[in-house]
């Protein structure tokens, strides 16, 4: 990676299969409301999935004001009980008490950069505490100079990965970012004059981070191990 002083890599279904934690939660979430005989099992998968992306697009991932308000807009068209109500957001907060899985090479590409020149840092959209305990779970703290946690009433952008790059005493020209969202972490990351850009296309991530018109000149791959690859061919 040539003329680049820091990489800063995106979280969640980048270095962790979180997805895959949402997706497990939110099945029992349809199962659970689906019990009810009056809710076909297609028709509450429909509508949750539609109200998770209107709250999603209203109030960004604070799990305080997001699921609350998805929940509000599914009762609008199928009815939930309040005894219902009570165990599926139980259900959906449990996420937050766990600890998503390492998506295969994140640990070896972290190597990678942190012991060679690079300078490190993170840029993640969670709450504080569900992200400790994803760094605190898989030691992965250590790898990085700067932790950036992004305002989770909002939607992560480019103002966010300028502080890091700001904190890193790096020009953004000088940068690598490496993430799965098009929006929130390519797109954003060219807006502030990154030139090197990796995006994740992970079939297994949310749909709506796949959106957006990728900019020129971005390397698309299919995971972690992919990236290792192409770094390895380049030090050849």
């Amino acid at each position: 990676m040539k003329n680049i002083q820091t990489v800063l890599f995106d979280l969640d279904d980048t270095l962790l299969q979180t997805n895959a934690v949402f997706t497990s939660a939110i099945e029992k979430v349809k199962e659970i409301i689906g019990r009810d005989p009056n809710n076909k099992k297609e028709h509450v998968s429909e509508v949750f999935e539609k109200s998770l992306a209107r709250a999603f697009n209203e109030v960004s991932v604070n799990p305080v004001n997001e699921w609350p308000l998805a929940f509000k807009y599914m009762r609008e068209e199928i009815e939930i009980s309040d005894e219902t109500l009570d165990l599926v957001l139980q259900q959906m907060y449990g996420i937050y008490t766990t600890a998503p899985e390492l998506t295969a090479g994140a640990v070896e590409i972290l190597e990678y950069f942190s012991t060679r020149k690079y300078k490190v840092g993170l840029v993640t959209h969670a709450i504080e505490d569900w992200t400790n305990l994803k760094l605190d779970t898989h030691g992965l703290r250590k790898y990085f100079t700067h932790i950036e946690i992004c305002d989770t009433n909002r939607h992560k952008n480019e103002d966010d990965w300028r502080k890091a790059f700001d904190v890193l005493q790096t020009h953004p020209s000088k940068g690598l970012i490496i993430g799965d969202n098009v929006r929130g972490d390519i797109i954003a990351g060219k807006a502030i004059g990154v030139e090197k850009l990796i995006w994740i296309n992970n079939q297994f991530g949310w749909k709506v981070y796949q959106s957006g018109e990728v900019p020129e000149g971005t390397i698309e791959v299919k995971g972690l191990l992919e990236i290792i690859d192409l770094l390895e061919k380049q030090s050849d």
